[in-house]
């Protein structure tokens, strides 16, 4: 008899969370959904149905890693599973000009998307288990295209998946000598609460002599809503990677990104400079 093998995703009361918690209950996984308020969450919840357990955590908090990661470990070895797959889907996004922003904000940024993400992943990776083991075994970290290049207001959302990049290279080096799989998604413009979110974080600095800026910046988040791609999309991309042999290193997710790539390569420093601050003016 197959072990049960189980999916382990942070971050689930909406968007790509959520979204990736429904497409691998369609296709007949047993889910672990992690989130930071479960009252809030619970008529949602009780809609998933019985293949879906849901666990407290707050990935910016220590405790709540190691409580989170044991109460994880307890139900997969209880029933003598593994886990198979791990989406690391859980950040925040702190927007707003460099010279102004909270150093607490920025250390936080960092403690959600790239401390606590690593953390959490540390915990769980036992639970993979060893090598030779005739099982797929994959970690999908949540990156984005802003860990590619840095936009001027969102530097330390850039900053923090520039650094979730550097790792996850790594340790995508490091666990394939385990038949662990890494695979960076690549998020562009997504139809998700996050955009709201960073429009509000940003017009807090409508104060000072960013303003005029920082309106301008809001109308492109706004033309970006309009254009972005479903979280769903983003889902069967994941499921999609997750049914490959071979893990996927990168998935870029925009609509041209055979284009984007090609910016980033060819385009000088100067130029990419000169695109992005004539947007603002």
């Amino acid at each position: 008899m197959p072990q049960r093998s189980w999916v382990v995703i942070t971050g689930c009361s909406s968007g790509i969370g959520l979204s990736c918690v429904k497409k691998f209950l369609g296709e007949g996984y047993s889910v672990l959904g992690t989130y930071r308020n479960l009252e809030k969450s619970n008529s949602l919840i009780a809609s998933l149905g019985d293949n879906f357990i849901a666990i407290q955590l707050d990935i910016s908090r220590e405790d709540s890693i190691m409580q989170a990661s044991k109460e994880i470990e307890q139900i997969i070895t209880s029933s003598k599973g593994y886990l198979a797959c791990l989406i690391n889907n859980a950040g925040i996004a702190v927007g707003g000009p460099l010279k102004y922003i909270d150093i607490r904000a920025l250390k936080r940024q960092f403690e959600v998307n790239v401390f606590g993400l690593m953390h959490f992943t540390q915990m769980l990776l036992p639970l993979m288990g060893g090598k030779h083991e005739n099982r797929k075994k994959r970690i999908f970290n949540m990156s984005s295209v802003s860990g590619k290049f840095s936009n001027p207001f969102l530097g330390p959302y850039a900053g923090s998946k520039f650094a979730l990049e550097a790792l996850s290279d790594a340790l995508r080096l490091e666990l394939k000598l385990f038949d662990i799989g890494v695979t960076l998604i690549e998020p562009g413009p997504i139809s998700t609460p996050i955009w709201d979110k960073s429009i509000s974080v940003i017009d807090q600095y409508a104060h000072t002599e960013y303003a005029p800026y920082i309106d301008q910046v809001n109308q492109m988040i706004n033309t970006l809503k309009k254009e972005a791609l479903s979280a769903e999309h983003v889902a069967n991309l994941i499921y999609k990677s997750w049914k490959k042999s071979k893990p996927d290193i990168r998935i870029l997710i925009v609509k041209h990104p055979w284009l984007l790539n090609l910016f980033l390569r060819i385009v000088p420093d100067r130029l990419k400079d000169w695109i992005n601050l004539s947007r603002l003016k």
